[in-house]
């Protein structure tokens, strides 16, 4: 899927209307394309996002609820797990902005980062897991124990140590001579 643009798109969009976490891998994976390829990966995220979100609209207070059982519920402190971070150290909580702001700034870099460097496979994968690291630093419930998010993205970096052939999209035979990170 990650030398179809279109199909990369679709399946982020997808994945970001079942849980949002993966919306912030959209400027990482829109740096990563060039050209056409990226516009096609934002457009097919933003209609695959789109249609599959429109089922909310056909159910009563739909996307309201949707809104209230993920993100708004996640982030009231009330709601907090005891196993966060922020309710085991709730005079931490006054850090909370201060990280949400710089992970907000990390996740935009990204995108300038990959525009500019021809990432390889695996520093693309590894990128993507520090991206949903990151969600898991700022969430008020159960930051930090969503291992199942982020594993898959460090098992598969991990795995492809020591390769160094290129991902361009653009240019399937091209040769990286060194890696990026």
């Amino acid at each position: 899927a990650i030398q179809r643009a279109w199909l990369a798109g679709v399946l982020v969009g997808l994945s970001a209307a079942a849980v949002f976490y993966p919306l912030f891998l959209v400027p990482l994976w829109a740096g990563y394309y060039r050209g056409s390829q990226r516009y096609r990966f934002l457009a097919a995220a933003s209609v695959a996002l789109v249609l599959a979100s429109l089922i909310l609209l056909f159910q009563a207070d739909g996307l309201r609820q949707f809104v209230r059982s993920t993100v708004l519920y996640q982030e009231v402190a009330n709601n907090w797990s005891s196993m966060s971070i922020w309710a085991q150290y709730p005079g931490a909580g006054w850090l909370k902005p201060a990280l949400e702001t710089a992970y907000l700034l990390f996740v935009v870099g990204l995108f300038f980062y990959a525009k500019r460097r021809r990432l390889t496979m695996e520093t693309l994968v590894a990128l993507s897991g520090a991206v949903v690291i990151g969600t898991q630093l700022w969430k008020g419930h159960l930051g930090g124990y969503y291992i199942g998010w982020w594993l898959p993205y460090a098992i598969l970096a991990l795995a492809g140590l020591g390769t160094h052939e290129t991902s361009d999209p653009t240019n399937l035979s091209a040769e990286a001579t060194r890696p990026d990170l």
